[in-house]
């Protein structure tokens, strides 16, 4: 979906990226504005707090083997809220260089314990795009709103008011046709008190009192 044009978006680029194809790349997007600085960890600032380290492909196993990558990303760690790894080109082409139990290893410390986002790009432009993205959304958000239920019934009214019911919390399609059956219907369901719903058949008192503020809220 495009988004709209009207608000800038802001990248901040270490001095030392300033020779590389990627800030070229960036100011193609008519709303991008690129500041460039020397940053003490991190590559692309792409919202205040959250920094993107690139690496190409053999960098990233250089790093490893060499012992740069951990110390570098405790310091973007301890200087901003979320860091984003983005290794641009296939790591599996450099497996001669390292051994495949320590490349997973390295992956899995960083993805699961280190909680620092592996993100792959193809190239310069898919990197440049996805820095884009990145800034995009963290500045601005999506420019439209996600729906929560996506698949939506068609048929008789029975069925429609059984899809309206599953949407509350704790209640399933059984739930849903017994809450109905119950009360005669939604507005029933959504007029009744907490005790009733609590007494109606399947319904305990903690999924009783999340239905009732979800009604009458």
């Amino acid at each position: 979906m495009p988004e709209q044009l009207a608000k800038t978006v802001k990248i901040g680029v270490d001095s030392r990226e300033a020779t590389s194809r990627i800030p070229e790349m960036l100011r193609r997007y008519p709303d991008v504005e690129i500041d460039y600085g020397q940053m003490e960890s991190g590559d692309f600032l792409v919202a205040p707090g959250h920094i993107v380290e690139r690496k190409a492909d053999s960098d990233f196993v250089a790093s490893l083997l060499d012992g740069r990558l951990f110390p570098q990303l405790a310091l973007m760690k301890a200087e901003h809220q979320d860091v984003i790894l983005l290794i641009e080109g296939s790591i599996h082409s450099h497996r001669s260089m390292i051994s495949d139990e320590a490349l997973h290893g390295a992956m899995s410390y960083l993805t699961v314990l280190a909680k620092v986002p592996l993100i792959y790009s193809r190239d310069a432009a898919d990197t440049a795009a996805l820095i884009y993205r990145f800034a995009l959304h963290l500045q601005h958000g999506l420019g439209y709103e996600i729906p929560l239920r996506t698949q939506k019934p068609k048929g008789s009214l029975s069925t429609w008011q059984q899809y309206v019911v599953e949407g509350l919390p704790g209640v399933g399609p059984g739930r849903a046709q017994g809450l109905i059956k119950h009360f005669g219907g939604v507005k029933g369901l959504f007029s009744a008190s907490e005790a009733s719903i609590s007494a109606a058949p399947g319904i305990g008192p903690k999924t009783a009192a999340k239905i009732f503020e979800i009604t009458q809220s």
